[in-house]
């Protein structure tokens, strides 16, 4: 094996701040190097391949023998690719530019052709070479005592680069197996030396040992001093020489253990291994004047000042670019000259520290901000025409333009621009850069401007594209048609990107090589397009949040058998899941690993054949309608790691065999319809478990957990949520040995126990703790512990005692609905001042409301209601500017309402009904421009009406003014409140007529949209069937007006029956007159009408019998008249009541009936077959005699006048003659006056 295979030649030199970093079978400006992938490259422009090698390497089992076995065997593969462990290193130290100091260097890689020219020169020189070289290894095999030390300082030296040279030690375990095959003993020795290798050459360097450094291990001194060797040493670390390196330590290693390797051998294998070592590091050195502490600093001049002027153009506040100062930019932080010419080909100045777009706040680095770069990019950057490699990436240029004359840098192979709030139009000129092998313009938001992407045609190379967040619309007709040029093209992201058309078809194919295709986010309207099955290279596919991508998944979609990953999520897509679980299942060996259908409209049940998806570890069907059980095939997934099941129809049994998926960590089954028993067996299994979510918020149970009180589970769970499932009536004692929960929610389990010591002796610190709906006893212990953002529910449960506080940590407290008795602590604001929520309602809390809740100046939500609260309200209310929820009612409050309350411009649902509140409304509450519903009811308060409701609160939903004072008319301006659906100004005493406007509240003629009942919040009574109702959920299905209990006179506004979804209509107890409007049968969703105790006259109107609904009505103490219509919804209002005090009235229910000269009956009621007749006949005898009257008058007059002409010329004289007398006469009387 001659050293050119062995090394492939160094091929780039790296000199930064940072430390050297050798770059083997990286791409080299001015040459093409087809083994590189640059769809290989992750997000931070590393190489995915490398990465996983160096991953794979690092976690090399040093110290079983077996593992070096399986080493030594894949020889071959490393003895064709050396290369690639070295590739690895690189990318440990490319990664690694933050933290090690020391400087990169490396050696071109020679081409085949010049190493056939010159192979007769390098035998010769080798020889030369050997010559003077065979010293050193003489001196280097004594194996003296102080050789020997020397060799122990190395070995024990910690140095950066672990898994360099784990990566390493892979060829060199080649050269272990075929060449020096020396004891496991041996090999495990020097491995764990090597391990203890930790902080890097370069401590090396400043330590005492280098002096003699290479007089120690033998190396000859007459070629070079010292420092020269420590420096081949530090490169022979670096880099994939490092396994000749550790051949000769091994070789002494075996020396000083005695062991017997063969002198002759020994001898040999150190000369060939040294002269390697000398060719491959020292002769570039020597033969191109390279490394050495001259020709590092070289630079070219013109591309160092062209790097200065892109610096002055930016700004950095980090001081990033601090270091690009003096004459040596190869030494500059993120730049990387070429080895042989001193050309800069790289430049990395993507942001160490990114804001993340990832929505979880365990992800987000708030100080990723300091280090973005901005300003301009500099077109000095043109200079640099030596440039492969640039990334801009995760930075922020404040919406300028990609800058044009990037597409002259004609050299350019990679480039990411993404996340570095670019903007505008995408320069044509990029197209130019036919060798781009990536390119990443991903721009993580929403970009405004239109884009196109003809200019993709011109990039034949390019294996990598993501345009994320760019407008692409304009090319939404012919996006995929360019896409389909790019042959090349191995990864494709396009998500957010408004394409709008997904094509079913391709004439031909021509991205066969695709293996990663994103098209999320894209608004697409269409079915499963066909030219996606004939992708036989796909490995990812993401259609995901597309909402219009429709129809059955197909079965051709299964022969996609090294699909990796498919993402269908939140579309709407139906049918059945059997045909693409068959197809797939039935692939040799399928590669499926994620299948992500979430948030779609798939029903049936889950196949059996899932079974056969051996490597699927994650598996998300939420958010459909699935029904049936979880097939029993389940327990066949041992790679499963995630399976949510939640929000579809699925019922039954849990199976058993669920217990089998060993390799779970999340379960999520809540919001189905279980049934059965869950025991030890369905969890026993699950030792990695972390997260389990089972059950349905509701008080019906049908699952009961069966588990013994002694049992310890083999799991640590961190996220529990169990509803409505029996666990009680004890506490769960399973949770003993539970020590690291954070999220702790079991509701409705019917436990009826008190929070046992065990639980606080777990030392949990705790992110959520809901134990609502339970019927949990006693005093809650002070001593929980919270983490910082925390919520605590423990609603509805029969706790008592003072109210409990705990850390200041929480963000939320529910304790509403307990037996908590006490004062409000004084001080709760000032122990608990990061709180948003509090809820303590329906306690028998007493005293006043502690001015330090004005300390808590991040509360959104606070509920004090149906408890004893007094005194005054206090005035703080303009610190908490952002409370969105004001609930104060039911209590004994006094006095005004403050003014500060009208500061709260964000409240939507301002309550304080039920209280002993005096005085007029503060205009100040005219600021509450964003209140949904204003409850005042069932106070004292005074005044008119106010006008401003009207004018300044137009998102009303509900007005309740009830039973108060308040005096005046009916504002005018409240019919503007177009979204009311709740006006309850009863109990008052506002006088006048009932304004017909009323009947433009749009609010009673619309049905909510499903988004308009997110905004309820709280309860509210509604005087509705004849007695008070208390609506919570359904509050937003009602529609209601009630103006009873006034002193309102005039007729009832016909206005008033345009609102047909009008629920309940309460007039009664006015002074109304006139009749009941005739078409008050258009309230056709009218359940209750009260107009009793008025003066309402005339007949009850026929058209009510239609209003189907009706269920209360109340018409009694009118001065009503006739017969009460019968039939249809009449029929079941047979109470008297309704009708008792109106004297003139008679028919069923009353006892009085109906005379035959009364008031005729409303069609369709109950008559008597005779009367039917008669009417009949009157009927017919009337229209006789009106065709027999039409007929004599008018031909008896117009006949005459027609035949007989003097007769007519005589009548029509006399018609004139009298018209002119009329005018002459109202002409006199005109002028006279």
């Amino acid at each position: 094996m001659d050293s050119s295979q062995v090394f492939g030649g160094a091929e780039e030199c790296h000199s930064s701040e940072s430390g050297w970093t050798m770059y083997i079978g990286s791409p080299v400006q001015g040459e093409e190097d087809d083994d590189i992938d640059p769809s290989g490259y992750d997000a931070h422009g590393e190489f995915d391949g490398l990465a996983e090698e160096n991953h794979k390497a690092n976690h090399h089992d040093a110290n079983s023998d077996d593992s070096m076995a399986s080493d030594a065997s894949s020889g071959p593969s490393h003895r064709e690719q050396p290369w690639k462990a070295g590739r690895g290193i690189t990318e440990y130290y490319k990664g690694h530019d933050a933290n090690v100091d020391g400087k990169h260097c490396s050696s071109h890689k020679s081409k085949k052709a010049g190493v056939k020219k010159n192979r007769h020169e390098k035998k010769n020189k080798e020889k030369d070479e050997a010559e003077v070289a065979a010293k050193g290894v003489k001196h280097f095999t004594q194996g003296s005592k102080a050789q020997s030390e020397a060799i122990d300082k190395v070995l024990h030296l910690k140095f950066a680069g672990l898994s360099a040279f784990s990566n390493a030690i892979l060829p060199a375990s080649l050269v272990f197996q075929h060449v020096l095959y020396p004891p496991e003993s041996v090999i495990q020795t020097i491995l764990k030396d090597l391990k203890d290798i930790s902080s890097g050459w370069r401590k090396l360097e400043k330590s005492s040992v280098n002096t003699n450094l290479c007089s120690d291990l033998g190396l000859p001194t007459q070629l070079f001093d010292g420092k020269l060797c420590f420096e081949i040493l530090e490169i022979a670390t670096a880099t994939f020489l490092l396994p000749i390196l550790t051949l000769i330590l091994v070789l002494n290693a075996c020396e000083r253990r005695q062991m017997q390797v063969s002198s002759m051998a020994s001898d040999s294998l150190q000369y060939f291994l040294f002269l390697v070592l000398i060719s491959q590091a020292i002769n570039p050195w020597i033969k191109q004047g390279f490394c050495t502490e001259n020709s590092r600093d070289r630079c070219n001049e013109i591309e160092r000042k062209s790097l200065l002027q892109f610096k002055e153009s930016l700004s950095d506040p980090s001081g990033r670019l601090s270091s690009w100062t003096g004459e040596s930019c190869c030494k500059w932080k993120g730049v990387t000259c070429d080895i042989k010419t001193g050309h800069v080909v790289k430049l990395n100045l993507r942001n160490p520290f990114p804001q993340t777009f990832d929505p979880t706040p365990e992800s987000f680095d708030g100080n990723g901000m300091v280090y973005e770069l901005s300003g301009k990019v500099s077109p000095a950057l043109v200079n640099l025409q030596h440039l492969s490699y640039f990334d801009l990436s995760m930075n922020n240029f404040q919406g300028t333009q990609i800058p044009g004359f990037l597409g002259s840098v004609t050299r350019l192979k990679y480039l990411n621009l993404s996340g570095a709030s670019f903007a505008g139009k995408i320069p044509s000129s990029i197209g130019n850069l036919s060798g781009l092998h990536y390119l990443d313009l991903n721009s993580y938001t929403d970009e405004p401007v239109k884009n196109d992407i003809q200019w993709l045609s011109g990039l034949s190379s390019l294996r990598y594209l993501d345009l994320g967040g760019l407008d692409l619309s304009r090319a939404s007709s012919h996006w995929l048609r360019t896409i389909n040029m790019l042959a090349s093209l191995s990864e494709l992201h396009l998500s957010q990107c408004q394409l709008l058309n997904l094509p079913n078809s391709l004439p031909f194919i021509n991205i066969t090589s695709l293996s990663a295709l994103d098209l999320s986010r894209n608004n697409f309207n269409s079915t499963m397009p066909n030219w996606l099955f004939n992708l036989s290279s796909l490995t990812d596919l993401d259609l995901s949040s597309n909402y219009g991508i429709r129809g059955q998944l197909s079965r051709n979609l299964g022969n996609l058998c090294k699909l990796r990953a498919l993402n269908l999520n939140s579309n709407n897509i139906f049918g059945t899941l059997t045909e693409v679980i068959d197809g797939l299942s039935e692939c040799t060996n399928s590669s499926m690993e994620t299948l992500d259908l979430t948030f779609n409209q798939l029903s049936g049940n889950i196949p059996n054949s899932l079974g056969f998806l051996k490597n699927l570890r994650s598996l998300r069907l939420r958010n459909n309608s699935f029904t049936g059980s979880i097939p029993d095939t389940i327990g066949n997934l041992s790679s499963l790691e995630q399976l949510y099941l939640s929000y579809n129809q699925m019922s039954g049994a849990i199976p058993e065999s669920l217990g089998k998926l060993v390799s779970l960590v999340y379960l999520d089954l809540h919001e189905n319809s279980w049934e059965g028993v869950i025991t030890e067996a369905h969890l026993v299994n699950m030792s990695r478990l972390t997260e389990i979510s089972i059950g349905k918020l509701s008080e019906n149970i049908s699952v009961v957990f069966n588990i013994s009180p002694d049992w310890i589970p083999p799991f640590k769970l961190k996220f529990v949520q169990i509803q409505s499932c029996q666990l009680g009536p004890k506490f769960p004692t399973w949770l003993k040995n539970q020590d690291q929960l954070k999220n702790l929610i079991i509701n409705f389990a019917r436990i009826s126990d008190s929070i046992p010591e065990w639980f606080l002796r777990l030392g949990l610190h705790l992110d959520e703790l809901d134990l609502a709906y339970n019927n949990l006893s006693g005093m809650p212990p002070n001593s929980l512990q919270f983490n910082l953002g925390s919520n605590v529910d423990l609603s509805s449960n029969s706790f008592k005692g003072p109210l409990p506080l705990w850390s200041s940590n929480l963000t939320t407290l529910y304790l509403r609905n307990n037996s908590f008795s006490g004062p409000i602590p004084r001080d709760i604001g000032m122990v608990l001042p990061l709180l948003t929520d509090l809820d303590i309602s329906r306690n028998s809390l007493t005293g006043g409301i502690p001015l330090s809740i004005g300390n808590m100046t991040s509360l959104t939500t606070l509920v004090i209601s149906n408890n004893r609260l007094s005194g005054d309200i206090p005035d703080f209310w303009s610190n908490i500017p952002d409370l969105y929820i004001l609930d104060m009612s039911n209590n004994s409050l006094t006095g005004r309402i403050p003014t500060s309350i009208g500061s709260l411009s964000f409240v939507k649902f301002l309550i304080l009904s039920g209280n002993n509140l005096s005085g007029k409304l503060p205009s100040s509450l005219r600021n509450c421009t964003s209140t949904f519903s204003l409850d005042l009811g069932d106070n004292q308060l005074s005044g008119r009406l106010p006008a401003w409701i009207g004018k300044d609160m137009p998102s009303l939903l509900i007005l309740r003014l009830r039973n108060n004072s308040l005096t005046g008319n009916i504002p005018s301006s409240i019919c503007a409140l177009s979204s009311l659906h709740i006006l309850d100004l009863s109990e008052n005493s506002l006088s006048g007529i009932i304004p017909t406007c009323l009947g433009n509240l749009s609010g009673f003629k619309a049905g909510l949209k499903t988004e308009d009942t997110e905004p309820y919040e709280g309860r509210l009574q509604v005087v509705a069937k004849g007695r008070v109702l208390v609506y919570q959920s359904t509050l937003y299905l009602v529609n209601s007006i009630d103006l009873s209990s006034n002193k309102f006179r005039g007729n009832i506004p016909a206005e008033l029956t345009s609102l047909f979804r009008l629920g309940t209509l309460n007039l009664s107890m006015n002074g109304l007159t006139g009749p009941i409007p005739e078409t008050i049968g258009r309230l056709e969703r009218i359940e209750t009408l009260d107009l009793s105790m008025n003066k309402l006259t005339g007949r009850i109107p026929q058209s009510m019998a239609a209003l189907t609904f009706l269920n209360h009505l109340n018409l009694s103490h009118n001065n009503l008249s006739g017969r009460i219509p019968t039939g249809n919804q009449f029929q079941t209002l047979t109470d008297p009541s309704i009708y008792e005090g109106n004297i003139a009235l008679c028919g069923d229910p009353l006892p009085t009936k109906c005379e035959n000269s009364g008031t005729k009956p409303y069609p369709g009621g109950n008559v008597d077959e005779d009367e039917n007749e008669e009417d009949d006949l009157e009927k017919l005898w009337f229209f006789l005699v009106v065709g027999l009257g039409y007929f004599l008058g008018f031909w008896g007059v117009c006949a005459s006048l027609i035949l007989k002409k003097s007769w007519g010329d005589a009548y029509f004289n006399f018609l004139l003659g009298l018209k002119d007398r009329i005018f002459d006469l109202a002409f006199a009387k005109w002028r006279k006056a």
